[in-house]
């Protein structure tokens, strides 16, 4: 596997959704696997991971930069997601009396939920 990443080609697939269409996606090794890995996992809505932890799941660290681009494709793709929570939340620590702001965490991503089937079909190949 790994000698395949090292010179990622692009794939054709072909896949079917839940109506019954089917759509062609045009994905290279390295977005495959990444795919492959967050699904294995199950990475979907509240159940997020940083980018830092998916880079390092299963990956050599020589490739480190070309799954953060895979990963920064297929976020513009809308495969994968920012997680944030509202993006000024507020929370009251009862215990030293003083309100906490929360902001969107930046680093955290996860799967789109929308998307399932055809990740889920991706993922199976």
């Amino acid at each position: 596997m790994i000698e395949k990443l090292i010179n990622p080609l692009s794939i054709a697939l072909f896949v079917k959704t839940s109506k019954k269409e089917v759509i062609k996606i045009e994905i290279n090794e390295i977005e495959l696997a990444v795919l492959k890995a967050m699904h294995s996992r199950l990475i979907y809505g509240k159940n997020h991971k940083k980018i830092e932890t998916v880079m390092r799941s299963g990956f050599p660290s020589h490739l480190r930069k070309e799954v953060k681009k895979a990963i920064l494709s297929l976020i513009k793709r809308g495969y994968i997601l920012w997680y944030h929570r509202a993006d000024n939340s507020i929370h009251l620590n009862k215990e030293r009396g003083y309100i906490l702001w929360y902001h969107r965490a930046d680093n955290s991503i996860h799967l789109n939920k929308e998307k399932y089937d055809e990740i889920d079909e991706v993922a199976r190949r």
